[in-house]
């Protein structure tokens, strides 16, 4: 069976952060949070199943992946902050629902807990994405979009080039059927949900949902900011996952989201 592919920084000894990035993309999108952060944490960053240097490893499920990401932090101490982005943030809440035992804390941006759209615009728009994805113009139009260097740009054209069809429809299709987690009270507590202020309506949304349901649950919005803001605003993002795993705290320059009536 085929491993996931890991890229690893920073002390054995210090607590681990794994990071999960986005669709057709992989772990370099983390650059710089890791390059921050490899000081004091142990950085696991996990090419997911059917993206990156994992491509060769068949994309199933949030569930699935969930599931190779908890023998991961198994295998780097047993627990383990979790940082997730769009994808990596479905499988993150996934694992989180899962098995809350492996994760210390979480940060989860860009994900939502309602239909993107209707089924049957939904699975044609999966295909084309995909297909325009492997354009080079179109992927670089996605790393200025991004604000990436030349280098990073070079990996994003290679990742979204081998990044399966298949792979994209089955994602999209189960965040179309996605709700809101089923999670214990000690799992709430641990979850950080944020997004740009500029993502998705559906994204937005996610913030109500979750604090609907569980009203303890902690959300937060950073200003004039993208889906991909980690690469947008880079200090602030890894300034928030610090205060989060630390504290349990949101950084000032984050803030509370609107909550319109249940």
């Amino acid at each position: 069976m085929n491993q996931l592919t890991l890229h690893e920084s920073g002390p054995d000894t210090a607590p681990s952060v794994v990071f999960l990035h986005a669709l057709g993309i992989s772990s370099w999108m983390w650059t710089d949070q890791i390059e921050q952060l490899s000081d004091r944490f142990r950085c696991v960053g996990v090419d997911l199943p059917g993206n990156g240097e994992s491509v060769d490893v068949p994309w199933t499920s949030f569930a699935d992946s969930a599931d190779q990401v908890r023998d991961v932090i198994i295998a780097n101490g047993g627990t383990a902050h979790v940082v997730g982005l769009s994808l990596g943030g479905y499988v993150a809440i996934s694992l989180l629902e899962r098995f809350p035992e492996v994760v210390d804390s979480m940060v989860v941006s860009g994900a939502t807990f309602e239909p993107l759209m209707p089924a049957r615009v939904m699975t044609p728009l999966s295909v084309a994405i995909s297909r325009l994805a492997k354009l080079r113009l179109v992927s670089e139009v996605g790393a200025r979009v991004m604000q990436l260097p030349d280098d990073a740009k070079a990996m994003l054209i290679k990742d979204l080039g081998r990044v399966s069809t298949e792979s994209v429809r089955k994602v999209y299709r189960e965040i179309n059927q996605l709700g809101v987690p089923n999670l214990s009270t000690e799992a709430v507590g641990k979850l950080l949900l944020v997004s740009g202020d500029d993502e998705a309506k559906q994204v937005m949304n996610g913030h109500h949902l979750l604090r609907h349901q569980y009203p303890t649950a902690t959300t937060a919005i950073a200003s004039e900011a993208k889906h991909f803001w980690n690469t947008q605003y880079p200090e602030l993002f890894t300034d928030m996952i610090v205060a989060w795993a630390n504290d349990r705290r949101v950084v000032d320059n984050l803030r509370s989201p609107a909550l319109g009536p249940s």
